[in-house]
């Protein structure tokens, strides 16, 4: 017996987000500006922060403005509205 064919369709999220990407690159902003956060993404942030990494580096190395940084470390409950550290960073 033969192996059915598998068609290989890219999902309409998928192309959202490769327009997204596009879009971005065209118009000089971040990569992933605009672009879902997930768990991993943000492990990645929680674990850099508390290393002390800079915003700026951060927002570098996560592809995304420094101001999405700043509001992803906020909902993390790592920093205040005011930018006060809340937790010990090393």
């Amino acid at each position: 017996m033969r192996p059915a064919a598998v068609a290989c369709v890219a999902s309409p999220r998928a192309d959202r987000q490769q327009e997204r990407v596009t879009r971005n690159k065209t118009e000089g902003l971040p990569v992933r500006h605009g672009a879902s956060w997930n768990a991993e993404e943000d492990d990645r942030l929680r674990t850099r922060f508390l290393a002390g990494e800079a915003i700026a580096a951060l927002a570098n190395a996560h592809q995304r403005k420094n101001g999405a940084i700043t509001a992803r470390l906020i909902k993390l409950g790592l920093i205040s509205e005011d930018g006060e550290v809340l937790v010990e960073v090393s």
